[in-house]
């Protein structure tokens, strides 16, 4: 029964994400191909240039919001249906992963708001949490060649590679949880090496 709520929530997730996408004016077979790819953390797509190759701010907006997704549990995420959103409030790694997204994020942009032909703005947000959410999840798309940005912006990065996403998620990595745990424990040995 688990499984198939989990397979049904899955499926409707794909569907989503393919109309929006088509409907957003990318060529419905790309549409879902990309799905698939977001949805299952894969990122293999179609264009050769993948998402960058579209030049749409709509589309990438559309596979941020289901990148983050992919990265959540599914678990939570058909609970949340059943008990409504409270139940992301409640979960400790949802509220890691959302953290770390949002910290990530503003890291990057201020790396990127550097450059004075870049600046503060939508695009500059949108870049950010763009690579942040496929590198955290282990997606891969891309919609810059982030190899040509500050050396801040690439650390953060590359120390997002080392999470990946939620337990229960299509994301890869050590998990978030993993992450946090060692982060307490790390802590927690810290604080009573200074007490001692």
């Amino acid at each position: 029964q688990t499984a198939r709520n989990l397979y049904k929530l899955y499926i409707a997730l794909t569907l989503a994400e393919i109309l929006l996408l088509g409907f957003a004016g990318m060529p419905w077979f790309d549409a879902v191909c990309n799905s698939f790819a977001t949805l299952a953390a894969g990122g293999f797509s179609p264009h050769g240039l993948s998402i960058m190759g579209y030049q749409s701010a709509l589309v990438e907006w559309i596979i941020i919001f289901f990148m983050f997704v992919a990265g959540s549990s599914f678990t939570l995420q058909y609970i949340a249906l059943k008990q409504g959103p409270r139940a992301f409030a409640r979960d400790p790694e949802f509220k890691a992963y959302a953290g770390i997204v949002a910290v990530a994020t503003l890291l990057v942009m201020v790396s990127l708001a550097q450059d004075p032909v870049r600046g503060w703005g939508e695009q500059t947000l949108r870049a950010s949490l763009f690579q942040v959410g496929a590198i955290l999840t282990t997606t891969g798309f891309a919609t810059e060649d982030f190899a040509h940005w500050g050396d801040s912006g690439k650390i953060v990065l590359l120390g997002l590679m080392a999470i990946g996403g939620c337990a229960g998620s299509a994301g890869g990595g050590v998990k978030v949880v993993r992450s946090v745990l060692v982060a307490k424990y790390i802590w927690r040995e810290f604080r009573r090496s200074l007490t001692r």
